[in-house]
């Protein structure tokens, strides 16, 4: 068996900005091939608010279990509580090709290691220099957005802890 989770994912880590809420800095949410989104930006963020830093937590919405896990750096130059709030989740979505008691199985066969990797790619996000800059972009201007090929590169980086 192969050490890489082999599911159909995305990768997304969420902050929240205390004057415009909970954004998604990194990463995207699929569309369907029918142009649907199968789970919106505010779907994922909100789950932000019903925990706390530190916890590892699954939810199941719109055929994708969510692996999320929250956690906070510190940060001396920021004056709310000297703290930044961060969400990484990691989005499976559900596979048509093989049955949903053969999908659930796979993804609650690899819980423990969904959760060792969540962690892992937590604590290497917040040493990356970058992120400093991402939670800094205005998300109203987010078309100013000079980072995208450093996003692109901190993500792939990111999916390797999978």
């Amino acid at each position: 068996m192969s050490d890489k989770i082999d599911l159909d994912h995305d990768l997304i880590l969420t902050y929240f900005d205390v004057r415009y809420g909970p954004k998604i800095i990194l990463g995207s949410l699929k569309t369907k091939n029918d142009g649907e989104q199968p789970l919106t930006e505010i779907e994922l963020t909100r789950l932000m608010d019903i925990h706390e830093s530190g916890d590892f937590f699954i939810h199941y919405y719109k055929h994708n279990f969510i692996a999320n896990y929250l956690f906070s750096v510190k940060d001396y130059t920021e004056p709310r509580g000297f703290v930044n709030r961060f969400m990484t989740s990691i989005v499976f979505h559900r596979d048509s090709k093989i049955s949903d008691e053969d999908w659930f199985h796979l993804v609650f066969k690899n819980i423990d290691r969904i959760e060792q990797s969540i962690k892992k790619i937590s604590e290497n996000l917040h040493k990356n220099p970058l992120i400093k800059n991402l939670i800094k972009v205005d998300p109203n201007n987010r078309s100013k957005n000079v980072f995208v090929e450093q996003k692109s590169e901190l993500l792939e980086e990111l999916k390797s802890y999978l």
